[in-house]
């Protein structure tokens, strides 16, 4: 599924990133720009948000990447990102399932798909 907020996060709504607990910048407004990268508890181990930045790099090395637990939310910050994927049960050659990280890597996509994000558009996958 792909949404293009424009304005996201829509009015009223703020992003989910931490605030720093010291007086004087307690009320500033954080951008996602802002936002080091790391790991944000949000509710403990059931809502948290990875913060990364990363380059595009070429389809062709890199692997699908499924979760059986959590849902994957790409928002995209900066540039432009193409992401392939598959209906449930179309992913092929897959490496070992790491359960405590809720994740397996698989390097084929049976009738692969794509969505192209650009800044500010965000991505929902949903688990297997």
């Amino acid at each position: 599924m792909h949404y293009d907020y424009r304005q996201y996060p829509p009015p009223g709504m703020r992003w989910p990133v931490p605030r720093p607990a010291s007086g004087r910048d307690s009320g500033r407004k954080s951008e996602p720009t802002e936002v080091r990268s790391g790991r944000y508890d949000l509710q403990g181990d059931d809502i948290y948000m990875n913060v990364m930045r990363l380059s595009t790099q070429p389809a062709q090395s890199k692997k699908a990447e499924l979760h059986e637990k959590f849902i994957d939310i790409q928002i995209l910050l900066e540039g432009e990102e193409i992401i392939h994927y598959g209906v449930t049960g179309s992913t092929r050659k897959c490496d070992a399932w790491h359960k405590e990280d809720d994740y397996q890597l698989c390097a084929e996509i049976a009738g692969q798909q794509q969505v192209v994000l650009e800044p500010r558009y965000v991505c929902h996958l949903l688990p297997r």
